[in-house]
């Protein structure tokens, strides 16, 4: 069973929380069979080189100015990890009280907690500044990964699968949570 794709919305959903739908290689069913809740994952990270690949295959992400952040929807409470395991979860309780509206019931979502300049950019400073004085409602969520998705470990997924099932249509999303886009 593949996880299907899920809208981040301000509303909540009625009825029960499911996602999941049918794989039909076999291979797909294998790749993503049901594990337990994984917790905190080590989150890969962004490496320097002197200049971009060329050869097919890669996609380029757009490095923000932000904070780490890893989302995490298991049991009563939402939690939100910094890329070190931290639990941040009380300095970024906007982005929770998002995660909580989405239609499942357990979820990592990988991506970087920001705030904006007036022309878009993302400020670190503005961040910094926003966590020391206890603000978060300027802070937006960037969310460009999904490692999990009820009982489904997704990181053996190809990326643009896992990019696909998160992708949050322009007319569904909220301002503090955005996709992460690529080229």
């Amino acid at each position: 069973m593949m996880p299907r794709a899920f809208e981040w919305h301000a509303t909540p959903r009625k009825g029960p929380r499911t996602s999941a739908t049918t794989v039909n290689s076999p291979a797909g069913r294998a790749r993503n069979r049901r594990v337990r809740y994984p917790g905190f994952i080590e989150p890969c990270l962004a490496t320097l080189i002197d200049r971009p690949p060329r050869s097919r295959g890669w996609i380029h992400e757009i490095k923000f100015d932000g904070y780490r952040t890893q989302l995490h929807l298991h049991g009563a409470r939402p939690k939100a990890f910094t890329r070190r395991g931290n639990d941040w979860s009380k300095r970024f309780d906007n982005l929770l009280s998002e995660l909580v509206m989405l239609p499942t019931r357990e979820c990592i979502i990988d991506g970087e907690a920001v705030v904006q300049d007036e022309q878009g950019l993302t400020d670190f400073g503005a961040l910094q500044d926003d966590l020391a004085n206890g603000g978060s409602d300027r802070i937006v969520y960037f969310a460009f990964d999904l490692l999990y998705l009820d009982g489904h470990d997704l990181r053996r997924s190809g990326l643009l699968q896992r990019k696909r099932l998160l992708a949050l249509p322009a007319s569904r999303r909220s301002p503090q949570s955005r996709f992460g886009r690529h080229a």
